[in-house]
């Protein structure tokens, strides 16, 4: 997974943004299992946290695919919330955009 994390102070209060790729043809174990490591690690922090990317991961699926299903588990465990949970357009394979905060 490619993925850069930024803090950023505004008004004397810090937030950690994240920016997430995942390339269609990986493994989605793979990144859910590297997605878990950088959970915990930042899951601890005192300050807000916002993850946005493109994930290339159905949600919608959630229910008929069990790594998708451990996958939105593993975000919701650890306190990060979808912000969109409508596609952004709409085809035979709409996507969500992924934005957590």
């Amino acid at each position: 997974m490619e993925n850069i994390w930024l803090n950023i102070v505004k008004n004397n209060k810090k937030f950690l943004i994240g920016g997430i790729y995942r390339h269609t043809g990986h493994g989605l174990v793979e990144f859910s299992n590297a997605m878990e490591q950088c959970l915990s690690r930042i899951s601890s922090s005192s300050y807000p946290c916002i993850i946005a990317g493109d994930i290339n991961i159905d949600l919608s699926k959630c229910d008929v695919n069990t790594t998708t299903a451990e996958y939105v588990s593993n975000m919701l465990l650890n306190n990060f919330y979808p912000a969109v949970i409508m596609p952004t357009r709409i085809t035979s394979r709409s996507l969500l955009p992924h934005l957590y905060v």
